[in-house]
């Protein structure tokens, strides 16, 4: 009982002391001072706090200035500080800089000169740089593109956001010969024996004057060959089921798709490419619903019999042709197509196997025409070594070698990805073309874009660097004698619908402006 009162009166007396200590000292306050570096201002410029008290601060850059930080470390903005303590803390400005990229087409360069404020690299906000476009000798200054159009030089671009700008140096040397004045791609691959060419694509084929005009013009000014899309593929040529499909004749194929491609490549002096004859899409709904039932016999008399009458038709008229498109798939022959049959089932002659079949539609197509060039067509066999590669390569030498198969030459599609377009891989692109070379046979680039995705690192001057190698290294060898571009612009590609977040593959925009990548080609065809 006694211990209890004793510990009663030291609670007491504990109490009375802590009072008396808090009474004795008051809740603190610190001074926070709040300050600005030239470029910006803040909310506050401070003020006494009590401990513990919180504080919003908050930077404002003013025009041309960014705000980079406050000078106690933190890049917060706005800032809670908790004051414990006297400090100083200031907001940290820069003048903002912005990066001036200058590119050149042709042989030439371009001089900066600082106007007024900022430095030689990234120029801060404001400043005002003078170009000079210098050609070397035997160029001319043409144009500047990108963010300034036009033709004075020198210029002065005021630096207010980053700006990417290219000088156009042109060749004085190169004869003009069109009473326009002008140089288009086919000009200069005709001087060096070559075809450039394009694609025609359905609604060009069903207006010439789409697009007001504008894919015309770029078709017939620069380009010398030309494809159709899909005009003269079996399902637009072979619509209505002939009366009898194991003897078409002539007058069973639409034969005005022919016409009109024709007239319209022959009034403006291009190349023509039949594309194609056989092919595992795109046939007739009839065809589709019939021919499962058909026998391998069938199949062969079916396929000569178009064939036959197609080239016959087509002879002295069509330059080259598609003959077969598509047929490999990595390391062996495609199945599941209309034709399979041939592989399982002997023919009356005792025919079997998909190398019969190929080798005779070679012959067929010869048949009907005696001149014309005939390739086998495909994607994905570009680069040497490759399965898909060292598969097409044994299969077109066995024809010809094995099989007496007239074939000509090797299509190589070449739909590429920007981010692929490597020195290596461009490189094997030659492999392949020598290779190809060295056993007879013509090596034609004939669907080339290079597309440009949402993940790639690669830009459109590396676009332009791509374009101007594969041109380069194709058209170097003797056997490549055409490159086709798939589009006449980014405004009719097929990219887009078939590759999503991809698109920007052709050497026209999508308003039918000339690229870098245009540019690319240019130089290449005039450096071979």
């Amino acid at each position: 009982m006694i211990n209890k009162k004793i510990f009663q009166l030291f609670l007491i007396v504990a109490t009375i002391i802590s009072c008396s200590k808090d009474s004795a000292n008051p809740i603190r306050s610190f001074t926070l001072t709040v300050k600005a570096e030239t470029g910006g201002s803040v909310n506050t410029s401070g003020g006494n706090f009590e401990a513990g008290e919180l504080v919003t601060l908050s930077a404002t850059a003013s025009a041309g200035y960014v705000f980079t930080g406050w000078s106690n470390g933190s890049t917060k903005n706005p800032l809670l500080v908790s004051v414990f303590s006297n400090q100083t803390i200031t907001a940290v400005f820069e003048e903002m800089t912005y990066s001036l990229l200058i590119n050149t087409v042709g042989e030439g360069t371009v001089s900066e000169t600082l106007v007024s404020s900022g430095r030689n690299a990234d120029y801060t906000s404001g400043s005002i740089v003078k170009l000079t476009a210098e050609p070397s000798t035997e160029w001319n200054f043409d144009r500047w593109s990108g963010d300034y159009d036009g033709t004075d030089n020198p210029i002065e671009i005021s630096i207010t956001e980053e700006k990417n700008i290219t000088a156009i140096f042109e060749n004085e040397n190169i004869e003009v010969n069109d009473e326009n004045d002008y140089m288009g791609l086919k000009d200069y691959a005709l001087a060096k024996g070559k075809y450039i060419g394009n694609l025609m694509r359905d609604g060009m084929f069903d207006n010439e004057h789409v697009n007001g005009g504008l894919t015309d013009m770029i078709l017939k000014s620069e380009y010398n060959a030309i494809v159709l899309g899909n005009k003269m593929k079996m399902s637009n040529l072979l619509r209505t089921r002939p009366e009898d499909p194991f003897n078409i004749k002539v007058s069973d194929i639409n034969t005005t798709n022919i016409d009109r491609f024709i007239d319209y490549a022959d009034r403006n002096g291009m190349r023509k490419r039949g594309h194609v004859m056989v092919w595992h899409n795109q046939i007739p709904t009839w065809l589709k619903n019939e021919v499962p039932n058909w026998s391998a016999q069938q199949i062969y008399d079916f396929s000569k019999s178009y064939i036959i009458a197609l080239s016959t038709y087509c002879a002295g008229k069509i330059d080259e042709w598609d003959v077969l498109n598509e047929a490999i798939v990595n390391n062996g022959f495609r199945g599941n197509t209309w034709y399979d049959k041939v592989n399982s089932q002997e023919n009356s002659e005792g025919n079997i196997g998909f190398y019969d079949y190929f080798s005779y539609l070679f012959k067929w197509a010869r048949e009907g025409d005696p001149n014309v060039e005939l390739f086998y067509n495909d994607y994905n066999i570009e680069p040497f070594g490759t399965s898909k590669n060292i598969f097409m390569r044994n299969f077109v030498k066995k024809l010809k070698s094995d099989y007496a198969s007239p074939i000509d030459g090797v299509g190589l599609q070449s739909h590429f990805k920007i981010n692929q377009t490597t020195n290596e891989f461009i490189y094997k692109l030659g492999q392949t073309i020598d290779d190809l070379g060295d056993s007879g046979f013509t090596a034609n680039i004939t669907e080339l874009d290079i597309r440009i995705c949402s993940d790639d690192t690669k830009t459109v001057l590396d676009q332009k660097e791509a374009y101007k190698n594969i041109v380069l290294t194709a058209f170097s060898r003797e056997n490549c004698k055409t490159i086709l571009i798939w589009g006449s612009s980014d405004n009719d590609s097929w990219i887009p619908s078939h590759y999503e977040g991809c698109g920007q593959a052709t050497p026209h925009d999508e308003n039918f402006n000339k690229k870098f990548a245009y540019y690319g080609i240019q130089e290449a065809l005039i450096s071979l």
